[in-house]
């Protein structure tokens, strides 16, 4: 599984966020994180990453410049884009959907891990 983003928000991931990003799957997947350009050169040297994470949006890229090139190069596994809570999130999906038909993507709300005592 491939995280598009920056290194230091991939650790503030929560399982808690990975099981709703992919509830079939049992949430001891490791994350690769990548950069934009290692994406497209991954999917053009034929390796199809069983899923790719990115947030929507972070410095050096963003979610709908990642849908594009995973549409583009014909990606068919999940991309899960993880946001922070947004006032319409239905808005948002409709849009990456139109842009990108063929891509099976999902918006997921970010959940910190919480803090025990």
């Amino acid at each position: 599984m491939l995280w598009v983003g920056p290194l230091e928000s991939m650790g503030e991931l929560s399982e808690r966020t990975l099981a709703l990003a992919f509830p079939a799957e049992a949430v001891v997947c490791e994350l690769s994180a990548v950069t934009l350009r290692d994406l497209e050169e991954t999917l053009r040297n034929g390796e199809t990453p069983d899923a790719v994470l990115s947030p929507l949006f972070w410095r050096g890229g963003d979610g709908v410049e990642t849908a594009a090139l995973l549409d583009q190069l014909d990606y068919a596994n999940p991309y899960r884009i993880v946001t922070p809570v947004l006032p319409r999130p239905d808005l948002v999906l409709r849009e990456l959907r139109a842009a990108c038909p063929k891509l099976d993507i999902e918006l997921i709300p970010f959940q910190k891990e919480e803090r025990r005592a």
